[in-house]
């Protein structure tokens, strides 16, 4: 099965199952309420729907529930919850009428079985005490004005309506923020897009460990956990990247949100952590001008009769950054997308502390590092910097 992006090896495919666990775990404990929050709940700044327009049609109970934000290129829904307070059964028929009217603009999913279906819904018949769910696109290609719901029942030939009490905007970015999160951050899609992050990293991983591991056996328990171990950080660094990128381009906040400055100092902080943590985990090089100053730096501290001392400290700056981090989220109240980053975070601050203190080990005891671990510490000079002086 070689040239699919999935493990080749038993290891590899002990790494996949285990990282799958763990993400769904996660997915669904942690990341999917708050998603939900995002999607679903009313707070100020950025809800996806309007909740709590009521109506009342004898012996009709109605509630909508109308989104926030449109877009001229797609659609959203208008969700409808009638409840018949009556003994006897009751046709219903609700339609959509908005201000100003669509004139000469058409769009594929405006025609389906029947064109009634993109303005009405029925509810034929609704029986005595019983609750119905519908709901009706709502689009357009300029603002809307007024939204109102046409309620016709057809026993009594009763005819009332409700006015949406707040009518959407229009925002294109916003719009597009909650379409990427129905479409494909909440479920049926995400159970996929999970499977298929399971499959690739450690698929990616899988090349790395095995020239890392050369002259020990193929399996061993230490290169599965070391597998499996870089293979949950990045894909939680992937998890949290699409996050924080979601969350950034959501700025800026509407109407002075509690917490909008924090919001942001989290989401530059974030991507500062992620890229470097993605870069340490594949040994990625650092550019020649920031290696250049971090050595200059170095030399001016050994000079100094603190060279010991560094040697130390500096591969124990990024668990503590980040688990610091993470107390720091514990604290805030942050924009939903950003919640879950406290417990990505913390996963990856305690990958980051077994690294440093995987390092002590191998120091203190040259002879379990073997020539595979000296090789990977030269390529890192920032993460090293007693390196120089040594040789």
């Amino acid at each position: 099965m070689k040239g699919l992006p999935i493990p080749g090896s038993l290891g590899g495919w002990i790494c996949a199952v285990g990282l799958l666990f763990f993400l769904f775990i996660g997915y669904y404990g942690y990341l999917f309420p708050e998603l939900h929050a995002f999607y679903f709940e009313e707070r100020p700044g950025y809800p996806a729907f309007f909740s709590g327009t009521k109506g009342q049609c004898e012996p009709l109970k109605i509630r909508v529930d109308s989104p926030r934000q449109i877009a001229p290129f797609g659609k959203r829904w208008v969700y409808i919850t009638i409840k018949n307070e009556s003994a006897s059964p009751v046709t219903v028929t609700v339609s959509l009428s908005v201000t100003p009217p669509l004139t000469g603009w058409y769009m594929p999913f405006l025609f389906g079985n029947s064109t009634s279906d993109t303005t009405a819904v029925s509810f034929s018949p609704l029986q005595p005490y019983a609750t119905g769910y519908g709901r009706i696109p709502l689009f357009s290609k300029e603002e809307i004005a007024t939204a109102v719901l046409y309620i016709i029942t057809g026993t009594e030939n009763i005819n009332c309506s409700v006015t949406i009490d707040q009518p959407p905007k229009r925002d294109d970015r916003r719009y597009l923020i909650h379409a990427f999160t129905e479409q494909l951050l909440l479920p049926p899609w995400s159970n996929w897009i999970l499977a298929a992050v399971g499959l690739l990293i450690p698929a990616l991983v899988e090349p790395k460990e095995q020239k890392e591991s050369e002259g020990l056996a193929q399996f061993s328990l230490l290169s599965l956990c070391r597998m499996f171990g870089l293979s949950l950080g990045l894909s939680l660094a992937f998890i949290a990247g699409v996050l924080v990128a979601a969350s950034a381009i959501w700025w800026p906040v509407e109407e002075k949100e509690a917490g909008g400055v924090w919001n942001i100092a989290i989401i530059v902080v974030s991507i500062i952590v992620i890229i470097l943590f993605v870069g340490r985990s594949l040994n990625v090089g650092l550019p020649r001008w920031l290696t250049n100053w971090l050595e200059y730096i170095r030399d001016q501290l050994q000079q100094k009769q603190l060279g010991s001392l560094v040697v130390w400290i500096i591969p124990l700056i990024p668990p503590v950054v980040t688990l610091i981090l993470v107390i720091v989220i514990l604290r805030l109240e942050l924009f939903p997308l950003l919640k879950p980053l406290r417990s990505i975070f913390l996963v990856i601050g305690i990958l980051e502390l077994l690294k440093f203190l995987r390092s002590i080990l191998y120091k203190a005891s040259p002879e379990l590092g073997g020539r595979n671990e000296s090789r990977s510490d030269r390529r890192g000079p920032a993460n090293t910097p007693g390196d120089k002086c040594e040789s």
